[in-house]
């Protein structure tokens, strides 16, 4: 889950969300063009995402009353945050909406330590793995955080603002419809025992093709830095990008 579940939910649907808000954000993610798209690649996708996140939705539903709440809740707070996004998803530099500074970014790290520290001993010690599991996760952490600073800053892509469907197809709503009604209705079965098979089969998948990516991702990174210290920034796309960065 640490290596498709959360970074899928977590990262790169709600950024494919903002791209199709934003059009200023496009240029920075042109790969997420796929979440959105029209190919059958872009609905194959949307459909596995369908399959493989009921299971999971269901499993930590708390129950269907939880989750409808939940849900009810989120669509409330979106509503009110895209109300409040307005003049920002209308600007021309997008990136506002996705970088953190100054007091904002103190109080977020602030946040975090509350979260993963405090939290981490005092909600439930008595469920902590083994010492040897805990010091792997953190080694885990560690070398994804190298792999992503070997990763040099890429430059915008304007091109990939054509990509972006500005109005996303029936697919997607009939995705997320979908995504939320089945996970609704397995909810109101309160047999999760059912899904456990899906969910193992998930697990297996997503540790194989998890660590592939990111061995993957680790392998092209220096690759990428080499080959950009050989042909150089363009500087005024690096220079427009250095505060952010």
């Amino acid at each position: 889950m640490v290596f498709i579940f959360h970074p899928v939910m977590a990262f790169l649907l709600p950024l494919s969300v903002l791209c199709m808000l934003c059009p200023a954000v496009r240029p920075l993610f042109p790969d997420l063009a796929r979440f959105t798209g029209r190919t059958r690649e872009a609905w194959l996708l949307r459909l596995y995402l369908v399959v493989s996140f009921v299971p999971i939705m269901v499993m930590n539903s708390g129950g269907a009353a939880n989750l409808a709440f939940n849900l009810a809740f989120a669509f409330a707070a979106l509503g009110l945050l895209y109300r409040r996004a307005r003049p920002a998803l209308a600007s021309p530099d997008g990136r506002t909406l996705l970088v953190w500074r100054g007091r904002a970014l103190a109080a977020l790290i602030g946040y975090l330590a509350l979260l993963y520290v405090a939290a981490y001993f005092g909600l439930r010690p008595e469920g902590l793995p083994a010492w040897p599991v805990q010091a792997f996760t953190l080694l885990v952490y560690g070398v994804i955080a190298a792999g992503l600073w070997a990763h040099p800053p890429r430059e915008p892509d304007p091109a990939a603002t054509d990509r972006f469907d500005a109005r996303p197809s029936p697919s997607i709503w009939g995705a997320a419809a979908a995504l939320f009604g089945l996970a609704l209705a397995g909810a109101l079965l309160d047999q999760p025992e059912v899904f456990y098979p899906a969910i193992a089969l998930n697990a297996v998948f997503w540790t194989v093709a998890g660590w592939g990516m990111t061995l993957l991702a680790l392998a092209r990174g220096p690759r990428e830095r080499a080959g950009r210290r050989g042909g150089g920034p363009d500087p005024g796309v690096s220079a427009r990008r250095s505060e952010y960065d």
